[in-house]
């Protein structure tokens, strides 16, 4: 099991329901996008989380990519459930949304960094 402990500037792209946007500018592809579990579940639905990406703070709308998480059982607190890793080209600002039909109050998006 793995549990995830950085939270790379203090913020969330998306915690239980809340989405923020984060300034990401200048990381040149040394970051990812990882979605972890708020709670212990026997089950998590499956779920789709869309990343956004934007010039400004305010302008956040350019869908970058979706993360994809399949159904499953016997998740702890702190499993990283999906992650995307973050092109080197990727605008200023970065936030994430989840789809309704899935774990939208059981889940964190946060970044982590990329080893080099």
């Amino acid at each position: 099991m793995y549990n995830h402990k950085l939270k790379v500037y203090g913020e969330d792209l998306y915690n239980a329901g809340t989405s923020g946007v984060v300034f990401v500018g200048g990381t040149k592809g040394a970051l990812k996008v990882i979605v972890v579990a708020n709670a212990d579940a026997a089950s998590f639905k499956a779920s789709t989380v869309t990343i956004k990406q934007g010039d400004t703070k305010d302008s956040v709308t350019e869908k970058v990519g979706d993360i994809t998480i399949s159904v499953t059982s016997n998740v702890k607190k702190g499993d990283v459930l999906g992650s995307y890793m973050l092109s080197d080209d990727v605008k200023d600002y970065v936030t994430a949304s989840m789809d309704e039909s899935g774990e939208s109050t059981y889940a964190r998006v946060t970044l982590e960094y990329l080893p080099r």
